[in-house]
């Protein structure tokens, strides 16, 4: 149904979007990182676009084009904390800890209550041999997992 859209019609960037999603999903990497690139060629301001090329590139291998990419979508779209936390784990993984933690206390700045992004950062200044920055961070990751309240 998608390549049936593409080709119909083959500027509308939301089926080359969604084709790369499908390859992503389907570990197709390649295929993946071709449509994505497709949708962004005809979108380039779109930071959605960005983000899951972004991820395919990390999944192949390639942390610094993703964290790249991923770079150029927060100009565009600053307020996105994902985009942030991305960057940070990327730069933590590369032990660039300096930058990791830019990078998450951006994404905190953007969204407080982000628990992932309160999870690296801690994981981070433990890494740093600051455990006293990060204790309290982790007692808020705690708090706020303790105060969800869980359905049967």
């Amino acid at each position: 149904p998608l390549s049936k859209a593409i080709a119909l019609k083959p500027q509308y960037a939301e089926a080359h979007f969604e084709l790369g999603n499908a390859h992503a999903r389907a570990g197709q990497f390649d295929a993946a990182e071709r449509s994505l690139r497709r949708a962004l060629d005809l979108q380039p301001a779109n930071a959605g676009i960005m983000n899951n090329l972004g991820r395919v590139l990390l999944a192949i291998g390639r942390p610094e084009d993703a964290a790249a990419i991923w770079q150029r979508a927060v100009t565009l779209q600053p307020d996105l904390a994902l985009l942030h936390l991305n960057i940070g784990m990327v730069r933590a993984r590369q032990n660039r800890l300096d930058e990791a933690e830019q990078s998450l206390r951006r994404a905190l700045a953007v969204q407080a209550d982000y628990p992932e992004a309160v999870q690296q950062l801690a994981a981070v200044m433990l890494r740093r041999d600051r455990a006293h920055e990060a204790l309290p961070l982790l007692a808020q990751a705690l708090s706020r997992a303790e105060s969800v309240e869980i359905k049967a």
